[in-house]
């Protein structure tokens, strides 16, 4: 879960940069995210907030994730949301 989230995160600093953003937090990050001029679609947007919320739970919480789920719900549809939309 962790690791999809820091996939995630380098795909949108990177998107960021190429806008000429650099956030250098993950609260500065989401509001360049959240900051319409940036053009991030809201299905985008909710997918990073979902796996953020997701990693803290497995860093914090010792959350336990069934491997379906991560790989249907974690890896094919929020990941890949973010990957097709920086185009990777």
């Amino acid at each position: 879960m962790t690791a999809a989230f820091y996939c995630a995160l380098h795909c949108v600093q990177g998107y960021l940069l190429t806008r000429g953003r650099d956030p250098q937090s993950h609260a500065t990050r989401g509001r360049e995210i959240a900051d319409p001029v940036n053009q991030m679609p809201m299905d985008v947007q909710r997918a990073y907030v979902a796996l953020e919320q997701l990693s803290k739970r497995a860093r914090y919480r010792l959350g336990v994730f069934d491997p379906a789920f991560v790989e249907r719900r974690v890896l094919d549809k929020r990941l890949r949301l973010i990957t097709d939309f920086v185009g990777l």
